[in-house]
């Protein structure tokens, strides 16, 4: 069987297949799943004006470096076969990151600071979904969906009470019919979305998590969706809790793929960064 160096388990018997092809999930730890999460949605986010059309081909914010964060990916395993056997190629089709309030604080504070501190201090505890985004192979099989229903399983778990989701105008309705989304302040040129006219919206875990399953639920065969929570959800939750943060290696990596990430590290930023990884016994590198 071919050898990948992609952290997620190859496709056995067990595991969803579409004809060659087999799909699984998880999160993204090493330095070829995170790279090709980050392309998908730099791809996607230039399409729709979100991210300069630049040479980076990539979208990192300071938010993903966080140790905490944690990048969902979808992986389509196309099978091939040759005289020396099976063999999978894997490719990502769909991701979304789930970033904790931190150190950083969340991106959508530029949007609504005044009413995310006003979260805080009732105690909630907060979550921002970033980077959605599937490839044409994704959006036929509606990854999006299962990637939702990952973060919403994890957000759970994790005890978060409020999500929070920064919106274009043409993804409002989605969020708010289908996940119960309601806005939280108003349309703003947002910096992290190239400027364009974004909302920051927010919803409770609990809620909008019932509400997820009920919508989600009729778009799927019951045999599908069976096997989507029996092999990937309690799966992937169970892996999220021993996923590691980065390493020096691979921040130090990315820092030079996408040079735009370094502009968003001041002195602040860096020794933030670095309080939080010594809590993990780690070096951050950064200065």
């Amino acid at each position: 069987m071919q050898r990948s160096s992609f952290a997620l388990h190859l496709p056995s018997a067990s595991d969803s297949a579409q004809g060659h092809r087999y799909l699984t999930y998880g999160i993204a730890t090493t330095q070829e799943e995170l790279e090709k999460a980050f392309e998908l949605v730099w791809h996607g986010y230039t399409k729709v004006g979100l991210h300069p059309d630049d040479s980076t081909g990539a979208r990192i914010t300071k938010y993903h470096l966080l140790p905490d964060s944690k990048v969902f990916i979808a992986v389509a395993w196309h099978k091939k076969e040759s005289q020396s056997g099976t063999s999978y190629e894997p490719q990502v089709v769909g991701t979304l990151t789930v970033l904790h309030d931190g150190c950083l604080g969340l991106p959508s504070e530029e949007l609504c600071k005044r009413e995310i501190i006003d979260m805080r201090l009732q105690g909630e505890r907060i979550a921002e979904f970033v980077g959605l985004a599937c490839s044409k192979e994704g959006l036929d099989e509606r990854v999006s969906l299962k990637l939702f229903t990952l973060a919403y399983e994890y957000c759970y778990k994790a005890k978060v009470t409020r999500i929070i989701a920064s919106l274009t105008q043409r993804h409002v309705g989605f969020y708010r019919r289908f996940l119960g989304f309601n806005p939280l302040g108003d349309f703003n040129n947002y910096s992290l979305g190239n400027g364009m006219p974004v909302q920051a919206h927010f919803t409770d875990v609990a809620g909008s998590r019932d509400l997820f399953k009920l919508r989600s639920s009729v778009l799927f065969s019951c045999e599908k969706w069976r096997l989507f929570w029996q092999n990937e959800v309690h799966r992937v939750i169970r892996e999220s809790s021993k996923a590691r943060p980065w390493s020096t290696k691979q921040m130090r990596y990315f820092i030079k793929r996408c040079p735009n990430l370094l502009t968003q590290i001041d002195i602040h930023t860096a020794n933030a960064l670095s309080a939080e990884y010594k809590r993990y016994d780690m070096e951050l590198g950064i200065t």
